[in-house]
């Protein structure tokens, strides 16, 4: 029979699961207990504790290549955000294009080397991900990169994202490999940028007055016809 003064410890940082499986949540800095309490006071002051200590400016620049983050193989240069008038920043609005850029010098040239983008939400509910273009063609067939300097560019397209913050998590990694297995970069949370709604027609939520919490909202192609 089932023991309802059994106590299970979960450790996690994915605020939804906390939510919905626990009754009661520490808050842990360094090891050290800051706060102990309900999963809905605990989860908004972990959020708002992570929220001050983000990364708050749009682009990041590693000027020595000896402590910038990567290996003897590869290492990242410079990674951020901007508009598409090239304006760095970490707030856009929910119809504009969104770019994120980085730069890597390769060391070598005996690998095949590919990105990968992760988007999740402040609390680390994951959103969406995307590869470069490597993986357009053949999987582990392609030639080597030659070694260089090289600037990768990802295009959020306008309409897709709602309200909030979001985290973005960087990979470099070397087909054939999965990604997680072939790390050369591996930055969790390198950056954190906001998207907020200016209530134009121009978006997906058109002239929709009321409040829309869903983190991606793409405008789709929607057709309306009499049939009778």
């Amino acid at each position: 029979s089932f023991n309802k003064s059994r106590t299970v410890i979960f450790v996690s940082h994915n605020m939804e699961a906390i939510q919905q499986l626990c009754t009661k949540v520490i808050l842990l800095d360094k090891g050290k207990i800051i706060e102990i309490g309900s999963p809905e006071k605990i989860i908004n002051n972990y959020l708002n504790l992570l929220t001050k200590t983000i990364n708050s400016e749009p682009i990041i620049k590693w000027r020595n290549i000896e402590n910038a983050p990567g290996n003897d193989f590869l290492r990242l240069t410079s990674f951020g955000l901007k508009d598409n008038l090239g304006q760095n920043k970490l707030r856009f609005s929910s119809t504009e294009e969104i770019l994120i850029e980085f730069e890597y010098n390769l060391l070598t040239s005996n690998l095949q080397i590919s990105s990968y983008i992760a988007i999740s939400k402040i609390d680390g509910t994951p959103l969406l991900n995307t590869f470069d273009e490597y993986v357009m063609h053949k999987w582990g067939e392609q030639e080597n990169h030659s070694q260089g300097c090289y600037k990768n560019l990802c295009k959020i397209p306008p309409n897709l994202m709602g309200e909030g913050s979001f985290n973005i998590n960087l990979r470099i990694f070397s087909p054939p490999n999965a990604a997680n297995h072939s790390n050369h970069v591996a930055m969790i949370n390198i950056m954190t940028f906001e998207v907020y709604d200016d209530y134009n027609f121009l978006g997906s939520r058109g002239s929709y007055p009321y409040n829309l919490t869903h983190p991606i909202r793409p405008k789709l192609d929607w057709k309306l016809k009499k049939i009778k």
